[in-house]
Protein backbone atom coordinates (compact mmCIF):
# COMPACT_ATOMS: atom_id res chain seq x y z
CA UNK A 1 0.00 0.00 0.00
CA UNK A 2 2.86 2.38 0.76
CA UNK A 3 4.31 1.75 -2.72
CA UNK A 4 1.02 2.65 -4.41
CA UNK A 5 0.61 5.76 -2.28
CA UNK A 6 4.17 6.91 -3.11
CA UNK A 7 3.67 6.21 -6.84
CA UNK A 8 0.45 8.25 -6.92
CA UNK A 9 2.09 11.08 -5.00
CA UNK A 10 5.06 11.15 -7.42
CA UNK A 11 2.75 11.11 -10.42
CA UNK A 12 0.78 14.06 -9.04
CA UNK A 13 3.99 16.00 -8.30
CA UNK A 14 5.33 15.39 -11.81
CA UNK A 15 2.03 16.54 -13.33
CA UNK A 16 2.06 19.70 -11.22
CA UNK A 17 5.67 20.53 -12.13
CA UNK A 18 5.01 20.06 -15.84
CA UNK A 19 1.92 22.25 -15.62
CA UNK A 20 3.79 25.07 -13.90
CA UNK A 21 6.47 25.17 -16.59
CA UNK A 22 4.11 24.97 -19.56
CA UNK A 23 0.70 26.34 -18.81
CA UNK A 24 -1.80 25.52 -21.52
CA UNK A 25 -5.06 27.36 -21.88
CA UNK A 26 -7.85 26.41 -24.25
CA UNK A 27 -8.75 29.08 -26.79
CA UNK A 28 -11.49 29.50 -29.34
CA UNK A 29 -9.00 30.16 -32.15
CA UNK A 30 -5.71 28.59 -33.11
CA UNK A 31 -2.90 31.10 -32.45
CA UNK A 32 -0.74 32.28 -35.32
CA UNK A 33 2.56 30.44 -35.50
CA UNK A 34 5.57 32.19 -36.91
CA UNK A 35 6.63 30.68 -40.17
CA UNK A 36 10.11 29.26 -40.57
CA UNK A 37 10.18 30.05 -44.30
CA UNK A 38 12.68 32.90 -44.06
CA UNK A 39 15.68 31.20 -42.48
CA UNK A 40 18.09 33.88 -43.72
CA UNK A 41 16.25 36.63 -41.83
CA UNK A 42 16.45 34.62 -38.62
CA UNK A 43 20.18 34.06 -39.07
CA UNK A 44 20.74 37.76 -39.82
CA UNK A 45 18.80 38.77 -36.71
CA UNK A 46 20.75 36.31 -34.56
CA UNK A 47 24.07 37.61 -35.91
CA UNK A 48 23.04 41.21 -35.23
CA UNK A 49 22.00 40.31 -31.68
CA UNK A 50 25.29 38.50 -31.02
CA UNK A 51 27.24 41.48 -32.38
CA UNK A 52 25.46 43.85 -29.99
CA UNK A 53 25.92 41.46 -27.06
CA UNK A 54 29.64 41.20 -27.82
CA UNK A 55 29.96 44.94 -27.19
CA UNK A 56 28.59 44.61 -23.64
CA UNK A 57 30.62 43.90 -20.54
CA UNK A 58 30.29 40.54 -18.82
CA UNK A 59 28.26 42.14 -16.02
CA UNK A 60 25.85 43.77 -18.49
CA UNK A 61 25.32 40.42 -20.23
CA UNK A 62 24.61 38.80 -16.86
CA UNK A 63 22.00 41.44 -16.12
CA UNK A 64 20.30 40.77 -19.46
CA UNK A 65 20.24 37.03 -18.83
CA UNK A 66 18.73 37.48 -15.39
CA UNK A 67 16.22 40.03 -16.65
CA UNK A 68 14.93 38.28 -19.74
CA UNK A 69 15.69 34.59 -19.35
CA UNK A 70 15.34 34.10 -15.61
CA UNK A 71 12.60 36.79 -15.36
CA UNK A 72 14.24 38.45 -12.36
CA UNK A 73 13.39 42.11 -12.09
CA UNK A 74 14.97 44.54 -9.69
CA UNK A 75 12.61 46.13 -7.23
CA UNK A 76 9.73 43.70 -7.78
CA UNK A 77 10.01 42.16 -4.35
CA UNK A 78 10.64 38.65 -5.61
Amino acid sequence: MAYVRKALLNQQRDWWRRRQHRPEWPTAEVPDVRSQDDHAAGVAQRDATLAVLAQLTRRERQVLVLRYYADLRSGCGR
